[in-house]
């Protein structure tokens, strides 16, 4: 089964976790056309309200509050690892398209849940993978370029 999103004018993010690599990539997210952070949740309080203040969000709520808000399409999920499969479950139930950094779970049991549970909601479920600087990423844009493969 396909998921797609409907054409929207805006997709407003809710982010929980707020590490290192959360603030990098919502530096980067938010500089999309269309996608407008909206709410904070969770880990460090400190740490997630100086970075919802960084981003014009006026307070950090916890997950459920976030999920359950009406102004969040997406979930952007950058928490320690071995909290992935609880905050992507409670985002999918909730109905959130959800992009979570790596590991998805920490089983291939969770994970399958995980992929299951998007596909019964029609939501949208990625892990984030950045490959920018891996090296073998250089070596396939040297061969596509090259037009060795066709």
């Amino acid at each position: 089964m396909l998921c797609t999103m409907a054409i929207v004018d805006e997709i407003r993010v809710g982010a929980v976790g707020a590490g290192g690599f959360g603030l990098f990539a919502l530096q980067h997210l938010t500089q999309l056309l269309g996608v407008r952070l909206t709410a904070m949740a969770r880990t460090h309080r400190e740490p997630a309200r100086r970075m919802a203040e960084r981003f014009g969000i006026p307070d950090v709520v916890d997950i459920e509050a976030l999920v359950r808000s009406d102004d969040v399409d997406l979930v952007y999920i950058s928490t320690p690892p071995f909290l992935h499969y609880a905050d992507a479950l409670a985002a999918l139930r909730a109905g959130k398209h959800v992009i979570c950094e790596k590991p998805l779970a920490l089983s291939v049991e969770h994970a399958d849940e995980l992929i299951d549970v998007a596909k019964a909601n029609e939501r949208l479920l990625v892990v984030n993978l950045m490959q920018r600087y891996n090296p073998l990423s250089e070596q396939v844009r040297e061969l596509i370029a090259s037009r060795i493969l066709g």
